[in-house]
């Protein structure tokens, strides 16, 4: 085990001469817990075959947080968890950004330059779970592409709701990936842009997406795809909903990658961390278990539950009413968004009727909304 307690390295290398996988995450304080269940997932499901080299990226990982996390792989020599500090490296792009709150995407976005001694490595989400073992994704063949990744399958979903194939310009919407989980070939990158140059196309467009919409436009013609169940969205979240409004042929291959998953990804809510209920929740807690933030994590469940209900994540039904009464695109919904646009006087007036009509549908205590 090659553990490094600090944030202050001034530069980082691959941590193995050999057959070195690297694992990247970006968090925070906020989010060490769960990410300690994700590093946990890449540590069962490891093979003695290779050395895994796990990189956490954060300017806040508290030292007592960073001894919690490098504890996972104690005893494991083919193990490394190590912390490093981009900030230097983005704080520029931060200072002068629209979304300047979604610092740790700005990581993301400038991997390359950041581990500039890599040339390919995983990047993961802190919202997964590696049913797999992690090194056969890395070791996939990408060829000369960008980048590595997954279809969204919600994404597919929303083409046919409220996003239009053409918003993002895409020559084909329908190969739109997620980036939670990616292989980045990093040489290829540095080989073709500049950090300004990715930077520049995040700041000049407004994306709902922030940094996975750019890196969709950015390298749409140049991404390799994964099979489908490196990257799978629980049912009982709010993706679901998405996911149904895609093609049939869409829906059946989501449910066949559902009995076998290889990364099970809490994409949307609630997380497993919040409701056990939903799909792959108790495989989740089972990881957790083995956590030292596990009593910790029990609590804020226990807290979140009492706060919110326990109730099923379903579309509002201002979004059905909507859905069926004013379909995007149609004359109901351009006149709808002309004589109430979000924010306005109107449409707050709207809002509070719509509330006190359907109060029980909001309310986290109605009976309507709790289990049982």
């Amino acid at each position: 085990m090659r553990n490094q307690e600090t944030l202050c390295l001034k530069d980082i290398f691959p941590a193995f001469d050999t057959n070195n996988v690297p694992i990247i995450f970006e968090s925070s304080d906020l989010f060490a817990p769960y990410l300690s269940v994700a590093i946990l997932s890449v540590l069962n499901t490891a093979s003695d075959k290779a050395n895994y080299d796990i990189v956490i990226l954060s300017n806040e990982i508290s030292k007592e947080d960073q001894r919690c996390l490098c504890k996972l792989a104690e005893g494991k020599s083919n193990f490394s968890i190590r912390f490093f500090d981009p900030t230097d490296l983005v704080q520029s792009y931060i200072d002068n950004a629209r979304y300047s709150y979604l610092y740790l995407n700005y990581y993301r976005m400038s991997l390359p330059w950041i581990l500039k001694h890599y040339t390919k490595v995983i990047n993961l989400g802190v919202d997964v779970l590696v049913k797999r073992d992690i090194a056969d994704l890395f070791n996939e063949d990408i060829g000369e592409n960008y980048l590595g990744g997954v279809i969204d399958l919600g994404y597919q979903g929303r083409l046919t709701l409220d996003i239009s194939p053409k918003e993002l310009g895409m020559d084909t919407p329908t190969t739109y990936i997620n980036a939670d989980v990616l292989v980045f070939n990093l040489e290829k990158i540095r080989n073709g842009y500049t950090q300004e140059k990715l930077m520049q196309v995040w700041q000049d467009r407004q994306f709902r997406c922030a940094e996975q919409d750019t890196l969709n436009v950015v390298f749409q013609n140049n991404i390799h795809h994964f099979n489908l169940k490196w990257n799978v969205f629980p049912r009982k979240m709010s993706s679901e909903y998405d996911i149904m409004h895609a093609s049939s042929e869409t829906i059946a291959v989501w449910q066949r990658c559902l009995k076998n998953p290889y990364i099970i990804h809490f994409a949307a809510v609630p997380k497993p961390w919040q409701l056990p209920t939903v799909e792959f929740g108790v495989d989740w807690w089972i990881v957790a278990q083995h956590s030292p933030y596990y009593s910790i994590m029990l609590q804020h469940m226990c807290d979140y539950i009492e706060q919110h209900g326990e109730f099923e994540v379903i579309e509002s039904r201002a979004r059905k009413l909507l859905r069926k009464y004013a379909p995007r695109g149609s004359v109901r919904a351009l006149l709808i968004t002309k004589l109430c646009p979000k924010g306005s006087k109107q449409w707050c007036i709207m809002k509070k009727l719509y509330y006190a009509i359907y109060k029980d549908e909001h309310n986290p205590t109605s009976t309507k909304n709790i289990g049982g």
